[in-house]
């Protein structure tokens, strides 16, 4: 996690090209492939920063993520009347590859958030069938489909003193991180 003036103008392009424009040429071809043949359901992944949370080191990220909860609010009223259902899905804070590659350079970093991340964090094991569950029950559109819910934070602050850990598949973090190698 870095400050914005510490990202390389590479990492940035990157990231909002991916989270946002992406997502947006996306969004383009596939409304008109749906259109045309009268039905579909698009699903666009929020994450940090849609809800306007705002963390240091995040900005970039958050940013992106912050301009794909308004792409998703106007494409539902965009494509209201039409056959095509525009969703969202927020799976919380998952140990990804993404997340992983951050902290291979960076073990103090992972050892400051790995605390929140066992706390408040899920493996992608474990989110992924839980949400394609939810996409398969879901018949409208602006439907917004989240794993990490109040209550279950509430949860898992209630629970913190059973001990998890999602970087270790043996005890330690090189060994979770080196499971994306």
């Amino acid at each position: 996690m870095k400050a914005l003036w510490e990202l390389t103008a590479q990492t940035l392009q990157t990231v909002i090209s991916t989270n946002l424009l992406g997502l947006a040429y996306c969004s383009q071809v596939a409304i008109k492939g749906m259109l045309k043949q009268g039905h579909g359901h698009i699903y666009n992944m929020e994450g940090h920063g849609s809800s306007g949370q705002i963390l240091q080191g995040m900005t970039g990220y958050g940013t992106s993520k912050s301009g794909v909860r308004y792409l998703t609010k106007a494409l539902i009223r965009e494509t209201q009347g039409t056959p095509v259902k525009v969703s969202t899905l927020s799976p919380g804070m998952v140990v990804t590859k993404l997340v992983a590659d951050q902290f291979h350079e960076d073990p103090a970093g992972l050892e400051r958030v790995k605390t929140i991340f066992n706390l408040f964090g899920d493996n992608v094991e474990t989110v992924a069938p839980w949400l394609a569950d939810r996409v398969l029950e879901n018949k409208r559109s602006g439907a917004a489909i989240a794993w990490f819910t109040w209550p279950k934070m509430v949860w898992r602050l209630l629970t913190a003193f059973q001990p998890r850990d999602l970087f270790a598949l043996d005890g330690t973090s090189e060994a979770y991180i080196g499971k994306f190698n």
